[in-house]
């Protein structure tokens, strides 16, 4: 029989002894809790009715043994008055007496069983089992199925220690912590020892906020002797820049790390973590790069970038930055991962696409040559002239395809009186932007199916003359038109930065 049916059977034929007969109404009912005296699952437990009292003994209707050296109690209920149908459920210690026996021996002081009185008798804590009342079935005998759970006081416990959230009426999803984390800070100086410090134990660092969108309030600092699992911190205001430990000792290696917290109390990412020697040179933070050995050079789609180290043996690597904003977000706006460089060698890295050609011959407009000159249009000079009194168009043949965007620019050098604009043209006319301002113009414009070539436009009232066409299949790969700003951070071996070149920003057709 599984223990299921075995607890089940044992429980409907104890009910009689327990809560009696048709005669006798039941005091439990569902959700209390009861104590089960149940011997098929515990040998050791005995329920009995008692025959008699004299004093401390007691004498119970059936015989339970004692082992030597165990300790006993006995479990019964006692009545304040005839009406009382519930009762006081009632322990009371059983002198051990080696050997089996129907006499029970209660010491100590307390209420005692009346004859009649159901007894539980077992070893102490465990002369019953405490159970919750699932159910209670009425049978056709005139008994009733007892359904039980053992009783779990260690919920009510948690549940009394659990705080319930006080209720709001704010409705929506609180904001992402990860959209008010500050950026790292970095470590922009670190010195210890009594050459650099004035005291043999004291580290002295400098710590610059990151420079993201969300603004830095206070600087998280943990520091630790290197290797040990725990790490002691301390907050400073950004304001301060920075601060002392005195708590080192000369010659131990200690760690330290930074991270900015927000004014919302939400802490951004960890720095690099930084390691010092106490007493020792000042750590090893890389230097500037020259910015006279950076050069970048704007391309149809994308950059090629080249720079060079100096002598600084502290430079291990450099980290490129892009941004279409002049903020730089060292968590966002990494390209890739670091280069490898060594001192006193050039390098060379690319961004978006490089392999875009012009597909305008003679954009600089120092003769006709591919141009077709409409009404109005004229090259003289370097540039392309339209005369007010009738609209035209300067065109050059380009075949185009279907679907694929082509980015124009030009150069508006000067212009009156009425508008002029970039275009794909074909069997149907695909118009960009219309402008009326000088400066360097901008247009991205879909091809569709018999496109045959690019052409600026001019309103009839429209004198202007423009400079420096150039037009390009656009892919995938290509940099977002407009303004980009670069950056070129050297770091050291351990990813920790220093000061960074930039930020140069480069227009992409």
């Amino acid at each position: 029989m599984s223990d299921r049916l075995t607890r089940r059977a044992a429980v409907m034929a104890k009910v009689e002894a327990v809560y009696g007969t048709a005669e006798t109404t039941f005091a439990a009912t569902r959700g209390d809790a009861i104590a089960l005296s149940h011997d098929v699952l515990s040998r050791v437990q005995l329920a009995a009715r008692v025959k008699s009292v004299q004093g401390a003994a007691v004498e119970i209707d059936d015989v339970f043994a004692m082992t030597a050296g165990e300790t006993y109690a006995c479990r019964f209920r006692v009545f304040e008055t005839e009406e009382d149908t519930v009762g006081i459920s009632v322990v009371r210690p059983v002198m051990t007496l080696p050997g089996e026996t129907q006499i029970l021996t209660l010491t100590g002081s307390g209420p005692m069983p009346v004859v009649g009185d159901l007894v539980h008798v077992g070893p102490a804590r465990v002369e019953s089992y405490a159970q919750i009342v699932t159910r209670i079935e009425a049978t056709q005998d005139m008994c009733a199925i007892v359904r039980t759970v053992d009783a779990a006081p260690q919920i009510d416990t948690i549940l009394a220690a659990t705080p319930i959230p006080a209720w709001s009426s704010r409705v929506g999803a609180e904001i992402d912590d990860n959209l008010l984390q500050p950026s790292a800070p970095r470590f922009v100086a670190l010195t210890s020892g009594l050459a650099a410090t004035g005291l043999a134990n004291r580290i002295s660092y400098a710590v610059a906020p990151g420079t993201g969108s969300v603004p830095t309030i206070e600087i998280g600092l943990d520091h630790r002797i290197s290797g040990a699992e725990s790490w002691s911190s301390t907050t400073i205001p950004v304001a301060n820049g920075g601060g002392t430990i005195d708590s080192y000792t000369p010659g131990q290696s200690v760690d330290l790390r930074a991270r900015g917290i927000g004014a919302t109390g939400v802490a951004g990412p960890w720095s690099a973590t930084i390691t010092i020697v106490v007493g020792s040179a000042d750590a090893a933070l890389p230097a500037a790069l020259d910015a006279a050995s950076i050069s970048i050079t704007t391309l149809l789609g994308g950059a090629l970038i080249q720079f060079a180290t100096g002598d600084d043996a502290a430079t291990a690597r450099v980290q490129i930055y892009r941004s279409i904003t002049s903020l730089l977000d060292r968590e966002t706006d990494a390209v890739g991962a670091p280069i490898a460089v060594e001192p006193g060698q050039s390098y060379a890295t690319t961004l978006g696409d490089t392999t875009r050609t012009d597909l305008i011959v003679g954009g600089g407009l120092e003769a006709a040559g591919s141009w077709t000159l409409g009404t109005g249009w004229t090259i003289s000079g370097g540039v392309a002239a339209h005369a007010a009194g009738a609209a035209g168009r300067i065109s050059q043949a380009v075949a185009l395809t279907g679907g694929k965007y082509y980015r124009i620019g030009y150069d508006v050098v000067s212009i009156s009186g009425s508008t002029v604009q970039a275009g794909l043209i074909g069997a149907t006319l695909r118009p960009g932007t219309s402008v009326a301002t000088t400066g360097p113009k901008l247009d991205r414009i879909q091809a569709v199916s018999g496109g045959t070539g690019i052409a600026i436009s001019a309103e009839a009232g429209a004198a202007a003359t423009i400079d420096n066409v150039r037009a390009y299949l656009e892919t995938d790969a290509c940099l977002e038109q407009g303004a980009h700003h670069i950056w070129i951070e050297p770091q050291n071996a351990a990813g920790v930065p220093g000061p960074v070149a930039g930020p140069f920003t480069i227009i992409i057709t």
